[in-house]
């Protein structure tokens, strides 16, 4: 295909994708978190990580870490309580020693 688009004038071109800070990151697993929305209170993180201790980190959608700890997954589940985080769209980010998760989390009162 490319050499077709050179036959006609078009010259190769690079592109290259920038991340907002803290999400250079690519999930490689996948998480659920539930309710999501949540009503502000606590919720519960169901991932294929079994027994494990992680980092959750929950960020803004421009990467600025809003909060982080250490939590112990219990049969690929935790309890997170988020305080009082404003009603918004978060970035939720779990690390594992070999695993990345990271996914979307709503906040709605």
């Amino acid at each position: 295909m490319l050499d077709a688009l050179q036959n006609f004038g078009f010259d190769e071109k690079s592109i290259s994708i920038i991340y907002p800070p803290g999400f250079s990151e690519k999930s490689n697993g996948h998480m659920t978190i539930f309710p999501n929305p949540s009503r502000g209170g606590s919720f519960v993180l169901g991932t294929e990580i079994a027994d494990e201790k992680v980092s959750l980190e929950i960020l803004t959608t421009d990467g600025k870490i809003l909060y982080q700890g250490i939590h112990r997954l219990d049969k690929g589940r935790t309890k997170v309580d988020p305080g009082n985080l404003p009603d918004g769209m978060y970035v939720l980010r779990l690390r594992s020693s070999t695993t990345v998760l990271i996914e979307k989390l709503v906040i709605s009162r």
